[in-house]
């Protein structure tokens, strides 16, 4: 019986057992952050918030997108291309071995 007494004063708002019932909290419509109206605030904040996310994601789509190029070597003063590099490398390897440098690596 007291059970049901409360349960029926609290949904009554009566305040018969010692009790405040409790009123809507009122929000401010003119309130300022930083000197900005909140809805202007609250827009600048909600805008950043979406550019912080979809820079870098446009940044990581650019970047995968670059990788994904392929690499085409379109000539050399030489002409053939396998050849220039193959060139290019033992001319490394040779500057290398007379100097005593392959010796020294240790993989």
């Amino acid at each position: 019986l007291k059970f049901v007494l409360f349960c029926t004063a609290m949904a009554d708002n009566s305040t018969s057992l010692g009790g405040t019932a409790t009123q809507a909290p009122q929000v401010d419509a003119t309130a300022d952050f930083f000197g900005l109206p909140a809805w202007l605030f609250g827009s600048i904040l909600f805008a950043v918030g979406v550019l912080g996310c979809l820079l870098p994601l446009f940044c990581c789509l650019r970047r995968q997108a670059n990788l994904r190029k392929p690499y085409i070597i379109r000539g050399t003063p030489h002409g053939d291309v396998k050849k220039s590099v193959d060139g290019f490398v033992n001319q490394i390897l040779d500057s290398a071995e007379q100097r005593g440098a392959l010796g020294n690596v240790n993989l």
